[in-house]
């Protein structure tokens, strides 16, 4: 079937709000985002196993409407959010703004984590890895702000998977389990477990569908 302009003018436009959502239509896509990726960030949290009075970082958290959800894993769990999208940053703040200082928020620049080194005892990303400028630098920002054993989870779409989706063309990376893996070992981190995961989701390229997504959470620990 041929893509018309329209269709590619379209699909480009949405990829670009995946990775940075902006605007009344960053707002929607950020609500679609959060319907799709409930079930990777359910499986990442479960798979960090967080125990009370862990300090968890969430890398690109979008709206941030499961960090309720989030903070009810442990006991005493304090939460901190990190995002590239201002607009995300901002309506996550607002929507979480009754839990106190159990969550906090920071917006960044997509470099350097505005944290001191070994601050935190768990670290997550779900569906971020597609869009980052420099992948090793930000493996490396992770090991830098967890502390010595501490537990990194990364989720992310099957790359067969996504190559098939009609926006994935427009600028995202996409990654095979075992590439990830291997960057994560570059990285310094010790190797963890690989959980094949798949779900009936939201298609973002055809509103009011759904489709079987299979994703992948690879946890990694630093040297104790």
């Amino acid at each position: 079937m041929s893509v018309t302009q329209e269709d590619a003018a379209r699909m480009r436009a949405l990829a670009a709000q995946l990775g940075h959502p902006q605007g009344e239509d960053g707002l929607r896509v950020g609500e679609t985002m959060h319907e799709s990726n409930i079930g990777m960030t359910r499986a990442c949290l479960a798979a960090l196993a967080l125990q009370a009075d862990d300090v968890l970082l969430e890398v690109g958290h979008g709206n941030g409407a499961h960090v309720a959800e989030c903070l009810a894993a442990a006991p005493g769990l304090r939460y901190q959010g990190l995002e590239l999208s201002a607009l995300m940053h901002e309506d996550a703040a607002r929507r979480n703004a009754a839990l106190g200082e159990a969550a906090g928020f920071a917006h960044y620049d997509g470099q350097a984590f505005p944290f001191p080194d070994a601050c935190f005892t768990h670290a997550m990303s779900v569906n971020t890895l597609y869009f980052l400028p420099d992948p090793p630098a930000f493996l490396a920002e992770l090991r830098r702000v967890l502390r010595p054993g501490g537990t990194l989870g990364l989720a992310f779409a099957d790359a067969e998977f996504m190559r098939a989706l009609p926006f994935t063309e427009h600028g995202f990376r996409l990654y095979a389990m075992e590439a990830v893996r291997d960057a994560l070992a570059e990285a310094g981190f010790l190797p963890g477990e690989a959980r094949r995961i798949e779900e009936q989701v939201p298609s973002k390229a055809r509103p009011g569908t759904t489709q079987s997504r299979p994703s992948w959470v690879l946890t990694a620990r630093t040297p104790a």
